[in-house]
């Protein structure tokens, strides 16, 4: 059997952390497999209880959270009606 690791970044505010730990336990606290694969999703977001320390503008940021999405395959992100 193999491995499939796929890299996910949810994209949220931390007003709303509720909502991402929700759906980051639905996704990463699971067991997933297709057919013979088992898929092993991997956590690039940025939550509360890991910030990203190393960013002094808001340039810095947007770079770095940029850079975390640019090594994913899934970008998850609510659309606002």
């Amino acid at each position: 059997m193999s491995t499939h690791q796929i890299h996910v970044f949810i994209s949220h505010s931390w007003t709303y952390s509720g909502h991402y730990e929700t759906l980051a336990s639905w996704v990463f606290n699971e067991s997933w497999s297709v057919g013979q694969a088992s898929l092993d999703f991997r956590d690039y977001s940025v939550p509360r209880n890991d910030p990203i320390h190393n960013a002094s503008t808001a340039k810095a940021l947007r770079e770095a959270i940029n850079q975390k999405i640019s090594r994913c395959h899934v970008v998850v992100r609510r659309i606002l009606d």
